[in-house]
């Protein structure tokens, strides 16, 4: 058995016998979404938040706008989230559909808004 492995058996067994822990979190065991990524821990929780989502046109736009927010990580970004404290409202930057149809970044981005910056970038 793989160390990695026998360590997450290891803490799983001694948090399930030693607390009273009914769910165990998806960081400890591994879970990593469809979009990749793998949910590390809430920064806030908005459960009432609003939503503004701005499509973007196609690839050229996105990189643009990506480029000018990210930098040089600007490549690699399909979708981003802007958090406005203020006024306790979120701006999605999301494909069009009639472009490039990807559901799972629109629900990855949702998440940013409602529990923040849950990933390492």
């Amino acid at each position: 058995m793989h160390y990695n492995t026998q360590m997450k058996y290891i803490l799983l067994t001694f948090l399930l016998t030693g607390c009273g822990h009914t769910a165990i979190p998806a960081a400890l065991i591994d879970e990593v979404g469809i979009d990749g990524y793998r949910f590390l821990q809430k920064q806030f929780e908005n459960l009432q938040v609003s939503v503004k989502v701005v499509p973007l046109q196609d690839e050229k736009t996105l990189r643009s706008i990506a480029g000018k927010v990210f930098g040089p990580n600007g490549k690699r970004i399909r979708a981003f989230t802007f958090w406005n404290e203020k006024e306790k409202s979120c701006t999605i930057y999301i494909k069009d559909p009639s472009w490039r149809y990807e559901p799972e970044a629109i629900g990855h981005e949702l998440a940013h808004c409602v529990w923040g910056s849950f990933h390492k970038q």
